[in-house]
This record gives C-alpha cells, structure tokens and sequence, in this order.
C-alpha cells in the first residue's frame, strides 16, 4: 500500500479505514517506490512498539546497508548521532544535552519575542483584507522562534529555510542531498560562532554540556531540532486553523467552551504534523498477537493520527490528550511544551486579530509518507486597521 502518493495525502483517514478492513492493524506499505515497511495502526498497538526500544530500537544502521543512496526517503530515515536514530548508551547521551539545553529555555522571553513578532507579520496584511497564511504567518513565525532559541541570526535564518524545504520534498532525492548538505553548512558555521562566543541559547548550551558533544555532534543535534520543530509546528498551526475554518462545532466553541489548547489536541488526534512517524527497526525478525511477522531490519513505521474518530469535533475530546503526536517512550519528543507554546500564542494572536477567515480556494496538501501539511492556506477576512 502506497505511502507516498497524492490520493494518500489528501484523505489518509479514508486510507486507513480501508487498509485496516483488509490488513487489520498491521499493513504492508511502500515509503517510496520498493521501500517496503509495517505500518502500525491502533493506538495499542502502536504503545506496544514504542513502549519496548530493545524489541524495536530506533536505530536504522541495519536497514541503510541495503539501501541505496538514491532512495527517496533515505535523507528522512538515515541514521545519525542524535537521540532520534541511536539507541543504548549513545541515545541516552546525546537525549540527555538536548534535555539539559531545552530545560533552560526562558519560556517568558520566548512567549514576548513570539506575540511580538506575530503582531508584526499579521501587521504586515491585517489591512489587505486577504492572505497566505503559510508564507506570511505560520512559517517564518516558527522559524524566528527555532532561530532565537537556537541563537542563529542574520542570513543564515534564509540557508535555512532553503536547507529544510528541500529536506521535506521527499520525491527529489538530489534536491534533498543538497539541503542536507546546505543544512550542515550553516549550522556548522552557527556552531563555530558560538564555540567562539557562547551566548544564552540551546547551541551554546548543547557546546558546553557535560557530554562533551564534538562540533559535529553539536551540529547534527542542531539539525535534528530545525527538522522536528520548524516543519511540524508550521503544519499544526496551519492544520488548526484549517480545522477552525471548516468546522463550524469548532469554530462556533472555540473561545466559549473550547480552548486554543483544545483546538491544538483536536488537531492533533486528526492531522498531526507527522501522520507517519516515530520508525522502529527490529533487528531480528518479531513475531506479533495477530501472528504476523515483522522482517528484521524494516521500517516499522507508526501511525500517529486517530483516523477512527472520524469528522474533527465528532467526538468531544476536550481534556484528553492521549494522541501520539509527539511519540511515546524513550524517543517521545522532548520539546512539546515549546513547540505548543508558540503554536497556542500563534493561534490567539491571529484569532483575535482576524476572527472572520474564510478559505480563499481549494487546499491542497504535501505529497509526503510521513508528514500532514498544507502547501498554502489562503485565507480573505475584512481589512481592518493595522494593530498598535
């Protein structure tokens, strides 16, 4: 079952459904053309993977010697020295400086410089009357936030965003080699800076942990955070904002009996930033409660949305936050506090800026096996003045 089409992007739910009446929980799929694995669905089941790293570590380094170097999904899934594709003693290390630099964040500091600049960017077509919410809001608001955490300024914030673009276009493998490589460039550059003068921020703080990172473990951390913070905080503002949009439950509660913290869960059982996530490899082939066999060294892949809900706002969920969106277990994202916090502050801002939105045309979403995210989302309201 294919991954990696435009039919699967635009309605996985349907997708889901239908493979798990035929498969049941576990379904034999494609990452990209050939590139077999196990997709997991149920949320048992998935606890099951997650909740056992020794049964099914994080480590692909048995799958990349089967793999060749232009498979598509190979710059996504390879592994490296970061907590998300070691396992043992070296994932313990290296999850252990992320941790120690994230804990640090002022989480005050960084909710001023996020409101500032959301006013700013909804400044900027508060009086148009129309805009594109990817690229004039969602997008370089995370992005300046990741920046300012990460204490990368200047030009570099454009590499960047050129670097993590490309990353995410799955189907260009030479395109994604170059962002990989422009990626490391940048952050390698970013790193000398501040073994030259520290400052207080996470590249500086992962440079004088206690582990005793190298320049290129401190970049390869770097990478692993502007990977899984920008793109996916980006998607969940926009996936909210769809939901708030097209959703008349939602939008009618959201303010009265539904919070933005609600909406950002709704979404999150939904359209998760990353549909299809959080990949395991067994090393020796797994025998599983349905009896099938999982092969040794494949993708065990797991899906992260609950699909089994049906419509967003079906099901009153408020308060429950049992979805998978950030993982679970040992790999269970570190930074999902941080990554809500500028998403919820994103979302009031623009609610409040802008209550009557409309969706300007037909959405479309990225082509992608693993993430859930809007190519655009143009938006017409009534202009108003501009915020003081």
């Amino acid at each position: 079952m294919p991954l990696y089409t435009a039919g699967f992007a635009a309605e996985p739910a349907h997708w889901f459904r239908e493979w798990e009446g035929e498969f049941g929980s576990l379904v034999p799929v494609e990452l990209a053309p050939g590139v077999l694995a196990t997709l997991v669905l149920g949320h048992r089941e998935a606890l099951k993977v997650l909740h056992n790293p020794d049964t099914f570590p994080a480590d692909p380094s048995g799958w990349q010697r089967d793999v060749s170097g232009d498979c598509p999904v190979r710059q996504m899934l390879e592994g490296g020295p970061t907590p998300a594709r070691t396992a043992g003693v070296e994932h313990a290390r290296y999850r252990g400086a992320h941790v120690a630099a994230l804990v640090r964040v002022d989480q005050h500091m960084l909710q001023a410089e996020v409101e500032r600049y959301a006013v700013e960017l909804i400044n900027a077509f508060w009086t148009v009357g129309s805009a594109e919410l990817r690229a004039q809001f969602a997008y370089p608001l995370v992005l300046e936030a990741v920046n300012r955490l990460v204490g990368v300024s200047g030009d570099a914030s454009a590499a960047l965003a050129r670097a993590l673009a490309a990353l995410t276009e799955v189907r260009d493998v030479e395109s994604a080699a170059a962002g990989r490589r422009l990626l490391d460039s940048v952050l390698y550059e970013v790193v000398q800076g501040k073994q030259a003068a520290p400052g207080e921020d996470v590249a500086s703080w992962l440079l004088a942990h206690e582990a005793g990172l190298s320049e290129a473990e401190v970049v390869a951390q770097l990478a692993l955070i502007y990977e899984m913070a920008v793109e996916p905080t980006t998607a969940l503002i926009l996936n909210t904002i769809r939901l708030i949009l097209t959703d008349d439950r939602l939008a009618a509660a959201l303010g009265g009996s539904l919070s933005t913290r609600d909406a950002l869960d709704e979404a999150l059982f939904t359209d998760p930033p990353l549909t299809n996530w959080c990949v395991r490899y067994p090393h020796v082939p797994q025998l599983m409660d349905n009896g099938v066999w999982l092969p040794a060294h494949q993708p065990v892949i797991i899906s992260l949305a609950d699909w089994h809900s049906g419509p967003a706002g079906q099901a009153d969920r408020r308060g429950n936050r049992s979805h998978l969106a950030f993982g679970a277990g040992i790999h269970g994202c570190p930074a999902d506090g941080i990554g809500l916090l500028i998403a919820t502050i994103a979302l009031d801002q623009l609610m409040d800026a802008v209550p009557d939105m409309r969706p300007a045309r037909k959405l479309v979403w990225q082509t992608s096996p693993f993430h859930r995210f809007l190519t655009a989302l143009p938006v017409a309201f009534e202009p108003v003045r501009s915020l003081p």
